[in-house]
């Protein structure tokens, strides 16, 4: 009865040793093939990280014919418009005080006949305004403007100006008088130039 007990003890701790040394080498195999998650300090925080790089479309270039305003300013057209707006702004601004100079300014953008034309105005308006009198001032200020006769590549152009024409007693924001002009300028190419060669004007409204 004793070898019997004996045996049955053996056999009892022969399988618990197998069940240990299973469990063992199972735990040793869970370390090899298995880790835990890293798991990131508590007290980290506000990690920098760096911006993915922007990607920007290069600016696209075109070529060819322009047909911009700027190539339109080049045309004799568009010349005689832009002198006739001129011409007529400056002889139409100035003071007694100055003797009406801005006729003798736009002398030099015009013909002979122009010129004779500015001088007699010029004289005309210093003989109504002198210099010893009162104070007169006029101001032109350019509405509109338009070619009404010429075309690119002419030698004469007839360009239609509306303006505004205020007289005051020298503060030009209190104008006397106020009245809407048409001037009607005529201009003819000279050796390659153009130049203004008369000036008709024409009270519209007052």
């Amino acid at each position: 009865m004793q070898l019997f007990n004996r045996r049955v003890s053996a056999v009892l701790l022969i399988v618990l040793g197998l069940a240990l040394l299973g469990f063992g080498i199972w735990i040793i195999a869970s370390m090899f093939f298995s880790k835990a998650p890293v798991q990131q300090p508590a007290n980290q925080t506000n990690v920098y990280q760096k911006p993915a790089p922007k990607i920007y479309a290069a600016p696209v270039t075109l070529t060819g014919t322009s047909t911009s305003p700027s190539n339109a300013k080049s045309s004799d057209a568009q010349e005689a418009v832009n002198k006739a707006s001129t011409v007529v702004s400056r002889f139409g601004s100035g003071t007694s005080a100055d003797g009406f100079l801005g006729y003798s300014d736009v002398m030099i953008d015009g013909t002979d006949n122009f010129k004779t034309q500015m001088l007699a105005e010029q004289k005309s308006m210093q003989q109504a305004h002198p210099v010893t009198g009162p104070l007169y001032g006029i101001t032109t200020r350019i509405v509109s403007s338009d070619v009404v006769q010429g075309k690119n590549g002419e030698d004469k152009f007839v360009v239609k100006v509306s303006a505004q024409k205020a007289v005051d007693s020298g503060d030009r924001s209190k104008p006397t008088l106020v009245s809407y002009m048409q001037y009607m300028v005529m201009l003819a190419k000279q050796n390659g130039t153009l130049l203004v060669d008369s000036i008709s004007e024409q009270v519209i409204n007052q």
